[in-house]
């Protein structure tokens, strides 16, 4: 659909709305100002259902259909939003003074804090992200074919091109230079280099050098002898081609951002982005949060970097530093689950070999996701779903995961470039959490339609997930045999761990389980712990920029030091980074989505899962009442009693405030990370023990 029938289609459909809502003046209320109130309320929330509709289809258009038409006419219905949003919040001040209906000033709460743009700011502000956001997700690494990255990596250094958004054309990158520390980050016109007829073979950043750095070079052609140097390679090249050109583009949003947030009486924009989660003192309470999973990070970091060390020969790599960036498994050193086989080589499971070993299409990972949902009472996924969604890769859709709202009736939507992974079968699940938010409150009003925080609106499908990697459900998905099953049996030795050292004695059973479960366990820390200091440090990082605690020209280093701090990692390489902006190379800094969400989620993540086996196990939810199994071993799968408080908590989406939805969860209004390291507690003695035989230095 083009994008100007879209908008004039919305421009149609709003004026009929005003008309036919204001016509239907309603007499079932004795006080005037509160029948004015509610009068007001539900022409306001028809017109924002109208905006939502239009908004969603051309996000939706533009993430599976790009083009530069499509991308202006978002730009304009922003304008339109702002405009429409102003007017209604100046109508509320008056006409909502006197009500005193707690769900109304909840509705004029929602929709009128945050920054005040004029229209004609909004359009800008919006072009600005759009920038961003095409450099991102358009933006390609490129090679001459005849250049063989895994015979003649060296060669990759001198041979990288750029290929820029819109047909942008290819560019060189300076590549050698830079790694050398003799240049800052530069490029040149490749006709310079090499004959106009050579032939590219190019890779985007997500899903192709995402998955180059987890070690799987299929998209390559060929397996290198020395993965470090293509791990290096593809870890530069995307921060020179995306990190620069974001950085130069970043300090106009965040002068933008700043602008509008004054105006709506914040200091700055990092405030408006503290407001939407509603938990006080925030800032203190994720350093709590932090400082209690900090010491189990700090055991696992400790464990893989000595086997890394064992890996690679790194100049300045120490026993007791920081780990290099570019050799954790992951674009963004923020998931490290490709290093599983590295820490445990002579366990026989390998999750992923299974996965690939399976005849499943894309379509049958979304079905055991469905599966997985629904035997909790969850909706069913409709028939719009099975019919736009996008699962695969194609030339056109922008592969970032994503679950999309249409308001519009039974239709919900998911992009995900779906491969057999154990990773992607995570992300699936992940957006059937969305999906599932948005099904349960969709008899809301609109205004109401969303998480009651973002926070939450992101944990619930990795609530979920931890039921997923139960080796019950593992097995029950036919991705984990029978005879790994069995906990404490003594007929499995601890040869298992000879890898580690032949001559240490094994734990005492009462220290771990089944070396399958620490294992499982493993694989979902190794993914999972390491995001949680770099979600806290990506937005101290923007908060810094946005209060102007940190300089533009200081905010890589500043960066680095926080990566360095919290993360105990270092950038690879004597290059001199202070001319980079390295946080441009993360999707949600380009989208300009605030990360913090991400952080509390992964620790309300575990307070719901906990909940939720509680009240499978005893129909109800205590926080501190033990269950008879371990944590990690709580199978859910087709506990209609956690669906129930699913439903209950979900359905009432943005109306009332988190701590009651996090009660009817988890029996606690507050946010602890008690429940998470319950989950992980055979691990963590695990890793006591490991650390404890090898003589491991911890910390950096």
């Amino acid at each position: 659909m083009a994008g100007m029938t879209l908008l004039a289609g919305f421009c149609l459909v709003l004026c009929a709305v005003k008309s036919a809502v204001s016509g239907n003046s309603s007499q079932h209320f004795s006080d005037v100002q509160e029948e004015d109130a509610r009068r007001w309320f539900r022409l306001m929330d028809a017109e924002l259902k109208s905006l939502n509709k239009h908004t969603s289809i051309i996000a939706w258009e533009l993430s599976v259909n790009p083009s530069e038409s499509l991308g202006e006419e978002g730009v304009l219905l922003n304008g339109i939003r702002t405009k429409w949003q102003e007017e209604k919040c100046d109508e509320a001040l008056v006409l909502l003074a006197s009500s005193t209906e707690p769900k109304m000033r909840r509705a004029v709460n929602l929709l009128c804090r945050g920054p005040r743009f004029s229209p004609d700011e909004t359009q800008v502000l919006s072009r600005v992200i759009a920038d961003m956001q095409d450099t991102y997700t358009d933006t390609q690494i490129c090679l001459p074919k005849d250049v063989n990255a895994c015979l003649r990596a060296d060669s990759l250094w001198d041979f990288t091109f750029v290929r820029a958004p819109a047909d942008g054309g290819f560019f060189w990158l300076n590549l050698r230079d830079f790694i050398e520390g003799e240049a800052v980050a530069k490029a040149s016109d490749y006709f310079a280099i090499i004959p106009p007829d050579t032939r590219f073979a190019c890779f985007d950043g997500e899903p192709d050098l995402e998955r180059v750095m987890t070690g799987d070079f299929s998209v390559l052609g060929c397996q290198p002898t020395r993965p470090e140097i293509i791990y290096h390679w593809a870890w530069e090249a995307w921060r020179m081609a995306v990190g620069v050109s974001i950085g130069n583009i970043y300090p106009s949003a965040v002068a933008l951002m700043n602008r509008g947030a004054r105006k709506g009486g914040y200091r700055d924009m990092g405030e408006v982005w503290r407001e939407e989660l509603e938990v006080d003192n925030l800032e203190e309470v994720m350093w709590h949060l932090w400082e209690d999973v900090k010491p189990f990070y700090s055991l696992l970091h400790a464990v893989v970097r000595h086997f890394l060390r064992q890996e690679y020969r790194i100049q300045g790599f120490s026993q007791h530093g920081k780990i290099p960036a570019h050799i954790l498994g992951n674009m963004w050193s923020q998931n490290w689950a490709s290093l599983h086989k590295l820490l445990m080589p002579d366990v026989k499971l390998d999750l992923e070999a299974n996965i690939r070993a399976t005849n499943w299409t894309a379509l049958d990972m979304v079905a055991h996701a469905e599966d997985f949902f629904t035997s909790l009472g969850l909706r069913k996924m409709t028939h719009k779903f099975w019919r736009y969604s996008q699962f695969e890769k194609n030339n056109t859709t922008r592969c970032h995961g994503t679950a999309a709202n249409m308001f519009m009736p039974d239709d919900y939507r998911m992009i995900v470039c779906s491969e057999k992974s154990l990773e992607d079968l995570y992300v699936i699940h992940h957006e059937f959490g969305h999906l599932a938010y948005y099904s349960a409150y969709r008899n809301q009003p609109t205004i109401f339609q969303d998480g009651t925080n973002s926070a939450f609106q992101e944990a619930v499908g990795d609530a979920l997930f931890n039921g997923v990697m139960t080796p019950q459900h593992l097995n029950r998905m036919s991705l984990l045999p029978d005879e790994f099953l069995l906990p404490n049996n003594n007929s499995m030795s601890f040869r298992h761990l000879e890898a580690f050292n032949n001559s240490r004695n094994p734990p005492r059973e009462s220290q771990i389980h089944n070396i399958y479960d620490i294992s499982i366990l493993l694989r979902v820390a190794l993914a999972k712990i390491p995001q949680i200091p770099f979600e806290y440090i990506v937005d101290v990082f923007r908060w810094s920029l946005f209060r102007g605690d940190v300089d533009f020209e200081d905010a890589n280093d500043y960066f680095w030091a926080l990566s360095e701090l919290h993360q105990g990692i270092q950038a690879p390489g004597r290059a001199d980074r202070r001319k980079m902006f390295d946080a441009g190379a993360k999707f949600h800094v380009a989208d300009n989505t605030p990360y913090v969400r991400y952080f509390l989620a992964s620790i309300i993540q575990m307070q719901i899962f906990k909940g939720l086996c509680q009240e499978t196990v005893f129909d109800r939810v205590r926080p501190d009442e033990p269950l008879p199994m371990p944590l990690h071993r709580c199978d859910i799968y087709g506990s209609k009693r956690a669906g129930r408080i699913l439903r209950k908590s979900l359905s009432l989406g943005a109306s009332v405030h988190w701590t009651t939805v996090m009660e009817i969860l988890t029996g606690s209004r507050k946010i602890s990370a008690k429940p998470l390291l319950e989950y992980y507690k055979p691990l963590i003695d695990w890793l006591h023990h490991t650390i404890d035989k090898l003589n491991i230095p911890v910390g950096w």
